[in-house]
């Protein structure tokens, strides 16, 4: 593995990341809407950690900083780990394992660079909300919605919910679920 310098997104997302139910979370939300996981944990620390609320114009700006990055390079590095699940014709299966490891291990790094990417520019004062509020966490995933074209569902605030209540235990899939504007 590279060296990456320390970074308290990267810190913020991998501890969310292994707590209950987020990574299923965030699987279920990535194959539903293909959206990017990294700037879900973005929005989120963005308002947990940095107390920002992100307006329209940011987040346009992070989905244009990171889009050719994601699609790219981390997608394809994600397809191809998915196809090698299937094996290859005549080869070992423990072979073909071992190498979509070490694959795993590049699209891991190249999650990494994309979480450098969004934080770069983060400016290191605090935003004007009040630090670790879930109303703001879900107003930046609002935007991040409104931005990208998703139409949330009900699975979807389910799953926020689950990725959100590590951080904010009283959180429910009704108040996700009006946040995002579902029926």
């Amino acid at each position: 593995m590279s060296t990456f310098p320390d970074h308290p997104f990267w810190t913020f997302s991998t501890g969310l990341y292994g707590r209950d139910g987020v990574a299923a979370a965030c699987l279920s939300l990535q194959e539903r809407h293909q959206l990017d996981v990294n700037i879900l944990l973005f929005c989120i620390w963005s308002a947990a950690e940095r107390g920002r609320a992100l307006s329209r114009e940011e987040m346009a700006g992070v989905l244009e900083r990171v889009g050719a990055w994601h699609e790219e390079v981390v997608r394809r590095l994600r397809a191809v780990r998915q196809r090698m699940k299937e094996g290859a014709p005549g080869m070992e299966e423990a072979l073909v394992e071992a190498v979509r490891k070490r694959v795993l291990g590049a699209e891991l790094e190249c999650e990494h660079v994309e979480q450098l990417m969004l934080a770069g520019p983060v400016s290191p004062e605090m935003g004007d909300a009040e630090r670790g509020s879930p109303d703001t966490a879900l107003h930046n995933i609002a935007r991040y919605y409104a931005a990208a074209g998703y139409g949330a569902n009900d699975g979807d605030a389910r799953d926020i919910a689950a990725l959100l209540a590590p951080l904010f235990p009283d959180i429910e899939a009704g108040g996700v679920a009006r946040a995002l504007g579902v029926a």
